[in-house]
């Protein structure tokens, strides 16, 4: 559901949920290890983002799959990083959610193989990024897009437009919505991932070898980008 956008209820930000599996053991004993010897949420929230920006690789991940599952697989895309990083931000007690909205399809395309980008489709990416809640308010940090992967799209001319991809550092005080650019519309906050997961599984999706099919070529264009 939704959330009003006047909700303050911090309570809901911190459960856990069979997906956003933040009690698991080893996902609290990385949140920890990672965060150990930092001095407050804001530094602790910082380490959090560039671990799942960086450390946890971009790839398409289409089935949902439990945050520890994500971080035991190594990779995912905008939904599955998102995913992981609240639920180790809520194992360490930092209120997070997930914020969706649409963007144009020309955001993939650097990445993605050139007969798919022909492929008449709705054109239209369902994105989602992390919210957190640091000092009294909403900070957006998105994580989705690993730096090995955009230095790689350059490298190899993949990113026409000098400013396109470039704001992907957060300080821990400021918004970073790293594909604004690309933003069609908003379709607001959410609590957990199950909630998505329940709204796909109403409108339908379409049968896995197909999925399986396209997944397997975008990844081995998205790993072959971002080799040197």
């Amino acid at each position: 559901m939704n959330q009003p956008s006047g909700d303050i209820d911090l309570d809901d930000y911190l459960v856990s949920s069979p997906l956003c599996d933040s009690y698991n053991p080893v996902l609290i004993q990385k949140a920890q290890d990672l965060t150990k010897n930092l001095l407050n949420d804001k530094e602790k929230a910082i380490k959090i983002f560039y671990f799942l920006r960086d450390q946890i690789l971009y790839k398409i991940n289409p089935f949902f799959k439990s945050a520890s599952d994500i971080l035991q697989m190594g990779y995912g895309d905008c939904v599955s990083k998102s995913h992981l990083q609240i639920a180790m931000l809520r194992s360490i007690k930092i209120p997070s959610r997930f914020h969706m909205i649409h963007l144009k399809f020309d955001v993939l395309k650097p990445f993605f193989p050139g007969w798919i980008n022909k492929i008449p489709s709705s054109k239209v990416v369902h994105h989602s990024f992390c919210k957190c809640f640091l000092n009294g308010k909403w900070i957006a940090c998105d994580c989705t897009f690993d730096k090995m992967l955009l230095d790689g799209a350059r490298s190899k001319g993949l990113i026409k437009e000098q400013n396109a991809y470039s704001q992907i550092d957060w300080d821990g005080e400021h918004d970073l919505e790293a594909l604004s650019q690309w933003k069609i519309d908003d379709k607001g906050t959410f609590t957990t991932i199950d909630e998505i997961r329940e709204n796909k599984k109403k409108k339908g999706n379409p049968p896995k070898f197909i999925v399986k099919f396209f997944t397997f070529f975008i990844n081995r264009s998205i790993n072959k980008v971002r080799k040197k």
